[in-house]
């Protein structure tokens, strides 16, 4: 069984049967550059609603607590 250079293969062994996994090592599988900038952004973003919520939450907290006391 003949193979590429730049691939090299692995087996898993379940129920007595043998199953050839192939990797590609020139190009690893996975997230390509753009959509892990694309995750990236969206997981920055996210955390920023975050952090912007809980801000406003407290600021109205103290808000409320400031008018009571006033």
């Amino acid at each position: 069984m003949e193979q590429d250079q730049d691939t090299y293969t692995t087996s898993i062994q379940g129920d007595n049967d043998v199953e050839p996994i192939y990797y590609n090592v020139l190009q690893p599988q996975g997230l390509t550059e753009s959509q892990q900038h694309k995750g990236l952004g969206l997981t920055l973003f996210l955390v920023g609603l975050g952090i912007l919520g809980f801000a406003l939450g407290c600021i109205s907290i103290a808000y409320r607590v400031w008018e009571k006391v006033k």
